[in-house]
């Protein structure tokens, strides 16, 4: 959700149609992976040494972390679950 939120602030300040169409490839192919329980798909665009804190408050460092941790959740609480996102651009 963070990098969602981020994401969509990115594209609020695009500087030209082809860096908003890539960032919005990048949303649809973030839901495809979380519909279908992809972790590594799920996590590809996510920063080598990015942090995530989940809404749980725990911390996690690093891509991997990332990784595993949507692992462990698509194999758990989330299994079956989809994701969308709203867009909103002014």
């Amino acid at each position: 959700m963070i990098l969602a939120t981020m994401l969509v602030g990115t594209i609020s300040g695009a500087q030209d149609g082809a860096d908003e169409a890539a960032i919005r490839d990048i949303l649809k192919e973030e839901v495809a992976a979380w519909s279908k329980g992809d972790a590594d798909a799920y996590s590809r665009h996510f920063a080598e040494d990015g942090t995530f804190t989940n809404l749980l408050g725990m911390f996690f460092q690093g891509r991997e972390a990332f990784r595993k941790r949507h692992e462990q959740i698509f194999h758990g609480a989330y299994r079956g679950s989809t994701k969308t996102v709203g867009y909103c651009f002014a």
